[in-house]
């Protein structure tokens, strides 16, 4: 009677064994898919930018006073040689804010002259009394009805940064955010940035910029952000006039890749 319990039991503990063998084991978690935005000032910037790695592009001038609008003749060369898809900065002034009507034309017109020529669309963002300035916005948009929008850190230039996140639901065209997660320390900035993609809702996305090469890992790793922005750190010198440094490029690029 003992031997027939033991077998028993052997047979029992091989009928697990064998279940376990042919149950689907849990898949490996994947690395979160992310892309890499890097800000050009010249045609040289985007060419090493996009040899880097880089799977986009910022295209500003005079980054010593936040980034401007660059010339047609900048666009219209980087479009025919960097085949990457490129955003051009919307900005007649270094603040937030508009100076006046003509300022607003101006940005019209140069909107709709840059349209055509392969970007794929604009970055912008002004403040009028605090809060985003969405008559400007509105004007924008309409000009270039078939171009995305991206509202840069005017954001969190606001006095509530998450109702005006929510509040782009109301321009289709508007698909991205571009924040910095604010000042503190890296966990602070990633709570702040994951309120902000909850703010955004779905269908839009949050790019992360303000980085540091060392603040990659972290804040990939503890974000669901999928497109991290570089400036200055990518540059050598690391000042608005320096140039894209395709190995720093690279290396920002690996950060991404090996982190999770």
């Amino acid at each position: 009677m003992k031997r027939r319990n033991i077998l028993g039991g052997l047979l029992a503990g091989i009928a697990v064994l064998d279940s376990y063998r042919g149950a689907p084991r849990a898949k490996a978690r994947e690395p979160k898919p992310v892309q890499l935005e890097v800000i050009a000032s010249t045609l040289e910037d985007a060419v090493a930018a996009h040899e880097g790695g880089a799977a986009r592009l910022e295209v500003a001038v005079y980054l010593d006073h936040g980034g401007l609008t660059p010339p047609s003749a900048m666009i219209e060369q980087i479009t025919r040689r960097v085949p990457i898809p490129a955003r051009a900065m919307l900005r007649a002034n270094e603040g937030f804010v508009l100076t006046g009507k003509s300022e607003l034309e101006k940005l019209i017109a140069q909107a709709q002259a840059l349209a055509p020529m392969g970007i794929e669309g604009f970055i912008t963002g002004h403040i009028k009394a605090g809060k985003l300035d969405f008559e400007t916005l509105g004007r924008l948009v309409a000009a270039v009805p078939g171009a995305k929008f991206t509202i840069h850190n005017a954001i969190e230039m606001t006095q509530a940064p998450l109702e005006a996140l929510r509040a782009l639901k109301g321009f289709p065209t508007v698909d991205r955010a571009l924040v910095t997660g604010g000042n503190g320390s890296l966990p602070r900035r990633a709570e702040r940035v994951t309120a902000y993609e909850q703010a955004i809702g779905p269908g839009r996305r949050i790019v992360l910029g303000g980085l540091r090469l060392q603040d990659i890992p972290q804040l990939r790793s503890s974000t669901d952000v999928s497109i991290f922005h570089v400036g200055l750190a990518v540059r050598t010198p690391q000042v608005p006039e320096g140039a894209v440094d395709v190995e720093k490029v690279r290396e920002a690029r690996r950060l991404l890749q090996s982190s999770s």
